[in-house]
C-alpha cells in the first residue's frame, strides 16, 4: 500500500517503500497498454506524454485547498485538450533541485504529475497562464512505466487515506475503461498459446490412454 513511513504507525523501509511503487507502475503501465490495443487508432495521432500542473503560488496552502485545486487541475487539462492519463500529486519540490528529497531539502509546493494523451501548445499554455495563474508544462514524450515509477518514489500520501495518490481522468479513467485480467502462462496451451479450458472425463474407465501431441484431458474431480 502507498503509506507515508513517517506518519504511518508501522515501520517501513524505502526498500518497501519502493517496491510498492514499482509494483503501482507496472499496472499503471499496463492500463496504458490495453488502452492502446483497444484504441488501435491512439498511436497513430497522440503518444504518451508527462505533463506538470501547478497552481497559483501562495504564501500557505490548507488541506482544504486539495480538492479545489484537482477540481481546477481536471478543468484546465480538459481546456488544453489532455484527454485521459493519470494524475498523481506532490505536495511538496525540493529547495535545492541538485540534492536528493529529504526533510532539510523540501517546500510546500503543491503540484500535479500527468501521464497522459495531450498536444498541449505554447500558445495555450500562455492563455492558461494569463487567465488562472496556473502553469501547465509539457515535458514530452516518456517511458509509461519508468516516469510512473519516479514519481510515486515520492508522491504524496494522505495519511488518513481519505485522498488517493493514484487518481485515473477522461479516456482512461475507470467507469470509460475496463482492463481485462493478465492470462496466466501455465493456463496458455503450450503449442498455440490458446487459452486452456477446463474439461471432465466421461470415458474414465478407458483412460488413461497415450495422447498424441495436442490434446489434453484432465480427470473428473471428487471431492
Amino acid at each position: 500500500k502507498m503509506e507515508c513511513p513517517k506518519c504511518n504507525d508501522r515501520e517501513i523501509d524505502n526498500g518497501k517503500l519502493m517496491k510498492v511503487a514499482k509494483s503501482r507502475a507496472k499496472k499503471i503501465d499496463k492500463r496504458f497498454r490495453q488502452y492502446q490495443f483497444k484504441n488501435p487508432e491512439i498511436k497513430k495521432h497522440w503518444s504518451v506524454k508527462h505533463f506538470i500542473i501547478s497552481p497559483q503560488r501562495k504564501e500557505g496552502y490548507a488541506n482544504e485547498d486539495y480538492k479545489e485545486m484537482r477540481k481546477r487541475a481536471y478543468e484546465l487539462m480538459k481546456s488544453v485538450d489532455i484527454r485521459g492519463g493519470v494524475m498523481i500529486f506532490h505536495p511538496f519540490r525540493r529547495r535545492e533541485q541538485g540534492k536528493r528529497y529529504s526533510l532539510d531539502n523540501i517546500k510546500v509546493s503543491p503540484h500535479f504529475h500527468v501521464i497522459g494523451y495531450g498536444n498541449v501548445r505554447g500558445l495555450e499554455t500562455k492563455r492558461v497562464y494569463t487567465e488562472s495563474g496556473w502553469l501547465i508544462k509539457n515535458v514530452g514524450k516518456r517511458n509509461v512505466e519508468k516516469t510512473a515509477y519516479y514519481l510515486l518514489s515520492h508522491c504524496g500520501v494522505d495519511k488518513n487515506k481519505r485522498k488517493k495518490s493514484i487518481m485515473w481522468f477522461g479516456n482512461l479513467s475507470y467507469n470509460k475503461l475496463k482492463v481485462d485480467k493478465e492470462i496466466k502462462e501455465d493456463s496458455l496451451c503450450p503449442l498455440c498459446h490458446s487459452p486452456l479450458m477446463i474439461c471432465t472425463n466421461t470415458l474414465a474407465k478407458f483412460l488413461p490412454y497415450e495422447l498424441e501431441e495436442g490434446e489434453f484431458y484432465l480427470e473428473r474431480f471428487t471431492e
